[in-house]
């Protein structure tokens, strides 16, 4: 394949046929360097760099010096080449690679890196972070289960055994049986009974915290029909330059497994709205849901969208007012609660509702088939240990139909979206330390930004859910951080 036919369509919608090797993938980097004296390809500069990230190199310094100390078997499954005067493999250095960084085409190294992933995602199937919960929930279940069977097959052999002591022995047992259950009924009585769809059992519900119906509840972890992909930027604080912007970086993400789909920079002299329309131009976007913030809420961008076959979600805010004004004006108040979900855990509870509405007429919006509000109550305790209960409110259009998105749907598809956005911005930004990061030289910060996404998303198609504790974990084996890059020593 070409390189200039590596596009957002590639990446977003995977190639069965594509190549599956790392190098493959990055083989099609043009490298613009003279060929005269070029010692370390671009594959093996940016291997050294994912591998490093994997460990806990942050910097390119860190990442020079693990690169410097690896033994010779790691280098040559990392691609490095060997000196022709000393006969062994030499890694490149910290400059090498911090020349290189600026140098590259950072969005065709995006497009490829995310490609790689997208197939190996395509090829194994990845898990979505709620999916892994569950599946653990599972294990521990089934584990519980079997403990219980094996302490039930004791009490019996046991009771077996007391049976002949003799009557007086037995009331005694039947008297202390009748005083547990009595306890065990008086502690179930002073809790609520959560709503359906909750995980975790019985709670205490907060006295201000709004309550609904029990068949009014669905399942948290539900799973709309439509794919959903959302857009949001990403800014890298440390690399900022006095008198100027910090570097902005749009990135693509899939809501389910929250791999990364695309990233683009953005120009300090224009913003994200101007960047998301070209790649929404070469993708695929049949049964996919575009959802972004309100920024990006646009009559141009809806109709992109369209054009490719997709649905998007737009939040509407006061950046458009005849549209706000339009769905403040529904009236909501006559309108019953279409779907919610609760959940309590860690000292937080938290209920989501949606009312579903007809898109108004006249909009500027083409193609818009519902509105709704979404209203989510949270219920914390504050500093002084009170219970405070916090409400937030949105209005949001889509041009999905109530036969493809429902309202369950419409409230997963909404939630998925800043899920997925907070998660990988928190991983980021504390992982990661793209907010500390000092690589202010041009290309470093969107370079860095590139490695970690890939990283990301190699850890992530792994099953990977704390990102922080793996990182650790392999910054002591090599073995390890090849296995997750796909290469072998051998």
């Amino acid at each position: 394949m070409p390189v200039q036919f590596v596009t957002a369509a590639h990446v977003l919608s995977p190639d069965p046929a594509a190549p599956a090797s790392l190098w493959q993938w990055l083989g099609r980097l043009p490298d613009p360097r003279d060929p005269r004296g070029v010692r370390f390809t671009l594959p093996c500069v940016i291997a050294i760099s994912i591998a490093a990230r994997l460990a806990g190199c942050d910097s390119f310094t860190a990442a020079g010096e693990r690169a410097a100390s690896r033994p010779q078997r790691v280098l040559k499954a990392l691609g490095c080449p060997r000196h022709k005067r000393a006969g062994i493999r030499v890694a490149p250095s910290e400059k090498t690679i911090r020349r290189v960084a600026g140098l590259i085409d950072h969005d065709l190294a995006d497009d490829l890196l995310c490609g790689h992933a997208a197939e190996l995602a395509a090829a194994g199937g990845v898990l979505s972070p709620a999916q892994l919960q569950e599946q653990r929930r599972d294990t521990a279940r089934k584990a519980k289960a079997r403990a219980r069977k094996a302490r039930d097959k004791a009490r019996k052999a046991a009771r077996r055994a007391r049976a002949e002591r003799g009557r007086a022995e037995k009331r005694a047992r039947k008297a202390a049986k009748r005083e547990r259950k009595a306890a065990a009924a008086a502690i179930a009585g002073g809790r609520a009974k959560l709503p359906a769809g909750s995980a975790f059992g019985r709670v205490p519900v907060p006295a201000g915290h709004p309550a609904l119906p029990a068949a009014a509840y669905g399942d948290p972890r539900h799973v709309p029909a439509l794919r959903g992909l959302g857009a949001d930027g990403k800014a890298s604080r440390g690399a900022k330059v006095k008198g100027q912007e910090a570097p902005q970086h749009l990135g693509f993400f899939w809501h389910g497994t929250r791999l990364n789909a695309a990233q683009r920079a953005v120009d300090r002299k224009t913003n994200e709205t101007t960047v998301i329309g070209p790649v929404i131009d070469g993708t695929d976007l049949r049964g996919v849901c575009l959802t972004v913030d309100a920024l990006h809420s646009l009559v141009d961008l809806n109709k992109r969208v369209l054009a490719r076959g997709g649905h998007v979600i737009f939040v509407i805010k006061g950046n458009q007012p005849r549209t706000y004004q339009a769905l403040d004006a529904i009236a909501w108040e006559q309108i019953p609660v279409a779907a919610a979900t609760f959940e309590a855990g860690r000292g937080r509870v938290e209920t989501r509702t949606v009312q579903v509405s007809a898109a108004p007429a006249g909009l500027k919006y083409p193609g818009m088939q519902q509105a709704a509000l979404i209203e989510r109550y949270t219920t914390l305790k504050d500093k002084n240990g009170t219970a405070v209960t916090r409400s937030e409110t949105v209005l949001i259009l889509t041009t999905a139909s109530p036969d493809l998105a429902p309202p369950a749907d419409l409230l997963a598809l909404n939630r998925g979206h800043w899920a997925a956005t907070e998660a990988t911005h928190w991983v980021r930004d504390t992982d990661l330390k793209e907010d500390s990061s000092r690589a202010r030289a041009p290309g470093a910060a969107r370079f860095m930004a590139t490695v970690g996404n890939a990283v990301l998303n190699l850890l992530r198609i792994h099953g990977v859910t704390n990102i922080a504790a793996e990182r650790r974990r392999l910054n002591g084996s090599d073995r390890k951080i090849l296995k997750r890059m796909g290469l072998s020593t051998g």
